[in-house]
């Protein structure tokens, strides 16, 4: 009996490891098509993938737009905004983008910067035009090649992708023009207006880039998140050119402006519930 057991115990450790090389290439085999899916070049290499957009439209209405570098209006806007895009395939899509920028009659935009340049600027009574983003019209290629996770707390994990936007569009300004003037309530200096048939509107080609975010909420919503930066070139009223002093006239240069522009909201992809995956 001793000498069964000592021949037991010699065994058993070449049968165990003869079992653990059995399992380990059953997992070897089991695990070469995904390897060689990620080094062939082809298909879809992300595994798991819980948010498909290829093949799909997506819808996006801007909750929330905002023209974050202007430095004479806060120019803010809700629900007017809007964004289609079409996903060829998961990583790269197509969009046309619209965003307008109402002026709100309970919502005065103007930045305290207005009043300080129109105490040192040589006019009268008059500032200069007050520039307005009133309307963006845009065409963007998107390309998303991060798809990732993010732990928001220890047991809820979110899908995201990032974006990189390149956009050609037209961006239309508004400028108008306001008065120093003195309120009979508080004798405080204000600025009065726009005033009426004084105001100027041109539309600007702008190219631009931009990035994007996206949080998977479900097979078919997400929650996106834009900030696009567009430049244009402007001809703009030079005060160091004086070319009639008693009527204030002044030459103009071209200068290179810029606007960047943040967008928020709630975006659906079509067909609904990823298209039967």
């Amino acid at each position: 009996m001793l000498l069964g057991l000592m021949t037991s115990a010699i065994l058993a450790p070449s049968g165990v490891l003869e079992a653990r090389e059995d399992e380990t290439a059953s997992a070897s085999d089991a695990d070469r098509p995904l390897r060689e899916a990620s080094t062939l070049g082809g298909g879809d290499v992300v595994r798991a993938r819980r948010f498909y957009k290829g093949g799909r439209v997506e819808v996006y209405p801007h909750f929330v737009g905002w023209v974050v570098n202007n430095s004479f209006a806060n120019r803010i806007h809700a629900l007017t905004g809007l964004g289609v895009a079409w996903h060829p395939q998961e990583t790269t899509f197509l969009e046309g983008t619209l965003d307008w920028f109402p002026i709100y009659p309970f919502y005065d935009d103007l930045k305290p910067l207005n009043l300080a340049i129109a105490r040192e600027l040589p006019l009268d009574e008059a500032i200069p035009a007050v520039s307005r983003e009133k309307l963006y019209l845009g065409a963007t290629f998107g390309w998303a090649p991060i798809y990732g996770k993010i732990n928001i707390v220890s047991s809820f994990v979110q899908n995201f992708d990032v974006s990189f936007l390149f956009s050609i569009g037209l961006l239309n300004i508004q400028k108008d023009t306001y008065i120093v003037a003195t309120d009979p309530e508080t004798d405080a200096t204000i600025l009065d207006g726009p005033i009426e048939g004084e105001s100027e509107s041109n539309t600007f080609l702008t190219p631009g880039v931009g990035l994007g975010a996206r949080v998977f909420l479900t097979p078919s919503i997400t929650f996106r998140l834009d900030a696009r930066f567009h430049a244009y070139i402007e001809k703009v009223v030079n005060y160091e050119e004086v070319i009639d002093s008693a009527t204030q006239t002044f030459g103009t240069r071209n200068l290179l402006q810029d606007s960047l522009i943040l967008s928020a909201g709630l975006s659906g992809f079509f067909p609904w519930a990823g298209a039967g995956r």
